[in-house]
């Protein structure tokens, strides 16, 4: 018990600090763990784990997506940098031009690394040495109500579920699916 409560604080310093550096404000922590209910096209509903920045810490959509495509999807996939995750996956699909044109390549549980214009997590090197492709991933949840691909992702503190037209509108550009 005691060592829980360790790591516990542990773990809160790193965040605090983490949330300090990153000047994330006070309303834009997830305090509670909860769920995202997301009715899909085939009028199942699932729900979407939204771990709270303590379970997750901020800015780490790659372990959001490796817990929820392990709890949902009963797919494991080992612990990455959102950058590195390209070189953990048996299969890489890389993207270009529209994702329509891959669809039938996207299954649920699914990863896409995904770039962010601007940044800061652009620069610097993958694990292998190279130039970053992306900075963030999400996972494929599958299709909503009008058939458009659906997305998780953590940005920021904030897990949420997004659909392809909503990322693209925030000029977040899909470079690969990662299986």
């Amino acid at each position: 018990m005691i060592e829980s409560l360790v790591n516990y604080l542990k773990n809160t310093k790193d965040i605090a600090v983490g949330l300090m550096q990153k000047k994330i404000k006070f309303n834009e922590i997830q305090w509670k763990s909860s769920e995202i209910p997301v009715k899909l096209d085939n009028g199942n509903t699932i729900s979407i784990p939204a771990y709270s920045t303590f379970k997750l810490g901020p800015f780490n959509c790659s372990k959001l997506t490796r817990l929820i495509a392990e709890k949902l999807f009963n797919l494991n996939y080992s612990p990455s940098a959102a950058w590195d995750r390209r070189y953990h996956c048996e299969q890489v699909i890389p993207l270009s031009g529209e994702l329509n044109r891959y669809s039938d390549q996207l299954e649920p549980g699914s990863i896409v690394g995904i770039k962010i214009p601007n940044s800061e997590y652009n620069k610097g090197k993958d694990e292998q040495g190279k130039e970053r492709a992306y900075s963030h991933v999400a996972i494929y949840i599958g299709k909503d109500k009008d058939s458009n691909p659906l997305f998780a992702d953590q940005y920021k503190t904030r897990v949420r579920v997004q659909n392809l037209s909503k990322l693209e509108k925030e000029n977040l550009k899909l470079v690969e699916i990662l299986k």
